[in-house]
């Protein structure tokens, strides 16, 4: 139907969809586009009214429904994601807290430890245990930090038994010059005596007088002895500052061996045949050389030769000096060189002392080993001074 006056439409048959219509909602809802109602009117005819729609528009308005209802299920799904998310946010905080504290913690013990065993290691330093050592681990700066402390202690140990060294050396020295002192205030009486006795000697009968000639003897020979060790002590006592010059060392082994008067005893000179040139004091280098001499010489048995050679080694300059006697004494070994250690039966124990530190003044060194095939070799080391070539610049 068409009402006057309104413009013809597309005419829309619609009697296809119009019995559905009436027998349901009475709606009508075209594909092709209309929207009516329906109302029927008598046995043949119905009443249509609707407008005309895009033939589309229903299939839209069924996706903008689908849409809806998903948007509804997806805002379900978002309020439980959003739950799930924040959870999970929470567990990895939880877990990255976690990990952070134990990292710290592992950092931490890293540097503490080390920190706390170089507390442990100055509380033993403090209590005056030198010889603890830490092992450099650790941080960079905790190992230089460590490597330091080990140096600080090693030169503290060394400082200290160098302390210990000097106040031995210095007691040793003040109980040797009080010998001395000793030793003189008893030999200058017991000389005068012996030298009046001497000129007594032909008031004695004459029964009498070879005893009294062989004890006025042994009393001298006595004498003679303490002398000497008045002399070692005093020498031991005020050892004297080095005079250094320029010296041929095989003058002064010959000077040295010159001084030796050891009965039964014979003495071999092997000298190198170039000169021998070092720096040194001569009296104290012949009163070393000469002391072991001596000490070879005693030690060795009646007959036997001692043999002295000098050699160039280097840039170093050797004096050894070799005997045949027992060789050297386990007991003692490690003691030879300090003052009043000996296994004569009358030495005093203060040859050696002085031989070590007359080495010592000269920047040399002495050792004492055992000799193959029995007795012992003294090694005097020296270095060695090569006076300058003609045209070259001498030291200042």
């Amino acid at each position: 139907m068409r009402p006057e006056g309104v413009l013809a439409v597309t005419p829309m048959d619609l009697s296809d969809e119009l019995d559905p219509a009436l027998t349901a909602t009475r709606l009508l809802h075209s594909s092709r586009g209309a929207l009516a109602g329906a109302a029927p009117m008598g046995h043949d005819y119905a009443l249509v009214t609707g407008m005309l729609l895009q033939p589309d528009y229903f299939e839209s308005l069924e996706r903008v429904g689908r849409g809806v209802s998903f948007y509804r299920r997806f805002g379900v799904v978002r309020d439980v994601s959003r739950a799930y998310t924040l959870l999970l946010v929470a567990l990895l905080v939880a877990a990255l807290a976690g990990a952070a504290v134990w990292a710290s913690a592992v950092l931490a013990a890293g540097l503490t430890r080390p920190l706390t065993r170089l507390e442990q290691a100055l509380g033993k330093v403090a209590a005056g245990d030198l010889s603890v050592r830490i092992e450099p681990r650790g941080p960079r700066e905790v190992v230089a930090l460590s490597q330091r402390f080990n140096i600080m202690t090693e030169r503290l140990s060394a400082a200290r038994e160098a302390l210990q060294h000097a106040e031995r050396e210095a007691a040793w020295r003040e109980v040797a010059r009080r010998l001395a002192h000793e030793f003189k205030n008893l030999l200058t009486p017991m000389s005068l005596s012996l030298h009046r006795l001497r000129r007594r000697t032909g008031a004695v009968s004459e029964d009498q007088r070879a005893a009294v000639a062989e004890s006025l003897a042994a009393l001298a020979n006595g004498v003679e002895q303490m002398a000497r060790l008045s002399e070692q002590f005093s020498q031991y006592a005020r050892l004297p500052e080095p005079r250094f010059e320029t010296l041929d060392l095989d003058q002064v082994v010959r000077s040295a061996v010159s001084l030796h008067e050891h009965e039964g005893v014979g003495v071999i000179v092997t000298q190198d045949p170039e000169p021998v040139p070092v720096i040194g004091d001569s009296l104290l280098l012949s009163r070393a050389v000469h002391n072991l001499i001596l000490n070879a010489c005693e030690a060795s048995p009646p007959g036997a030769t001692v043999e002295v050679r000098t050699e160039s080694k280097g840039g170093q300059v050797v004096v050894e000096v070799l005997d045949r006697g027992p060789g050297l004494d386990p007991a003692v070994r490690s003691q030879l060189f300090q003052p009043y250690v000996s296994t004569k039966r009358r030495g005093s124990g203060l040859g050696l002392s002085l031989v070590r530190d007359v080495a010592t003044q000269h920047r040399g060194s002495v050792t004492l080993d055992d000799r193959a095939g029995g007795g012992a070799i003294a090694r005097f080391v020296l270095p060695r001074h090569d006076p300058p070539h003609p045209g070259e610049k001498g030291d200042a």
